[in-house]
Formats: C-alpha cells, sequence, structure tokens
C-alpha cells in the first residue's frame, strides 16, 4: 500500500506559495530517482553539493537516491535558476531548482531544504500549532510575502515531535523583513536562528515518514 501524508503543495523555498491541502505521496520504498539538467554542469559545485547530501541522507535513513540517465513524470529534474523551488513529496513532474551561491554553507543549506521538500517536508513555522511558539510581527513583513507566514491545515502529521525551531524547514527572525526589524520571534521573544543543516527533529520526522523505527541520534 502506497503511504501518503497530508501536508501543503508548497512550490518554492524562497517563496513558498501555498495552495489547497493534498493528499502527497510519499516515493514508493523510499526511493527517489533524479536527473542532473545541463545547468548544473556549469556549476560543479552545486552538484557535488548533492551528491553529498543524498549520500548523508542515506547514511541515517532508508531513503535512497539513483540518478536516471532520462526525465519522467516521476524523475526530480535538478536544475540551476534564479530561484529556489521545489515541488512537495511524490508528484508528477517533480524538481528542485537552486541559484548559484558563492558561500559553500548557504549552497548546502539551500540543497538540504529543496531535497527535504522533495521528500515532503513542509515548512515548520506554517505548522497549525506555531502559535504556542512563535509570534509574527506582522507589520514587519513585506506585503508580497504575508502568504508566507500564513498558518497551513493541514500542514503536518508529525506532531508527536514537538515544534523544532532548529529544523533546516523553518526561516530565521528576519525572512522577508521589509526593514531591519524581525518578522517572527520565539515566544520567549528570542530571535529565531537559521540552522544550516538538518535537525535532529528532521532526522527523526524523516525517520518515520519511510517507516524507521528509531529516530536517528546524532
Amino acid at each position: 500500500m502506497k503511504n501518503l501524508i497530508v501536508i501543503i503543495i508548497l512550490i518554492s523555498c524562497i517563496g513558498c506559495v501555498a495552495k489547497e491541502s493534498y493528499k502527497i505521496e510519499t516515493w514508493d520504498g523510499g526511493v527517489l530517482t533524479y536527473y542532473f539538467d545541463d545547468s548544473m554542469y556549469d556549476e560543479p559545485e552545486a552538484m557535488e553539493g548533492f551528491k553529498k547530501a543524498f549520500t548523508d541522507i542515506e547514511s541515517r535513513t532508508k531513503v535512497t537516491f539513483y540518478e536516471s540517465a532520462y526525465v519522467d513524470d516521476h524523475t526530480v529534474l535538478i536544475y540551476i535558476s534564479e530561484a529556489c523551488r521545489a515541488t512537495i513529496g511524490k508528484v508528477e513532474g517533480p524538481f528542485i531548482s537552486v541559484k548559484a551561491y558563492d558561500n559553500p554553507d548557504e549552497l548546502m543549506y539551500v540543497i538540504y531544504h529543496e531535497i527535504f521538500h522533495v521528500l515532503g517536508f513542509a515548512h515548520e513555522q506554517q505548522r497549525p500549532d506555531r502559535n504556542f511558539y512563535i509570534d509574527i510581527n506582522w507589520n514587519n513583513i513585506a506585503t508580497e510575502y504575508k502568504s508566507e507566514f500564513h498558518i497551513q491545515k493541514p500542514a503536518y502529521n508529525m506532531f508527536k515531535y514537538k515544534y523544532d525551531y532548529k529544523s533546516i524547514m523553518h526561516y530565521n527572525s528576519y525572512t522577508y523583513s521589509n526593514s531591519d526589524e524581525p518578522t517572527m520571534l520565539k515566544y520567549s521573544g528570542k530571535e529565531i536562528k537559521r540552522n544550516l543543516k538538518p535537525s535532529i527533529g528532521d532526522w527523526s520526522k524523516l525517520n518515520d515518514m519511510y517507516k524507521e523505527t528509531e529516530p536517528y541520534i546524532e
């Protein structure tokens, strides 16, 4: 039987636009095939970054990645673009696009973030229970990005895991600010820093999503 998770379809990590809620399929058997577009060969650091992330994820979970020699309806097309975007879960025409970054840490953050989207992850700060953990400063959000801070229902089915400020899927306190003021803070008033790598909670959720019974412990 195919595994299903209920999430919101999001189409961009830089400007994630929420659509209707859907039931999204996880990848059968945890197997994901991908294809590097020609543009990736002009950015060898990005290509190597993806390969490094795939190997890391395989070592920590039951997810397996295979490079394909062609693109079909269920092969993840990976390419360089002006925006970082990704489809969510197993859909027809899956893709990941990333920008070229000079900073290797920034590049790896974006790569992991987008891969986790393709594997079925939504943004942490859009969970329905987020108001217990963060305060949104609506006046500080650029008008065109206010939708990025709307609660999505249902956003996650992983409520046995606590809210994770360190999730690689969580925005930082200044994402989409229209000034130098924060767009969101922890309920305690402290700033939320961006984690550049998946958190222990991210790995636990991913293992749960793909039928690993024991959470990964760093």
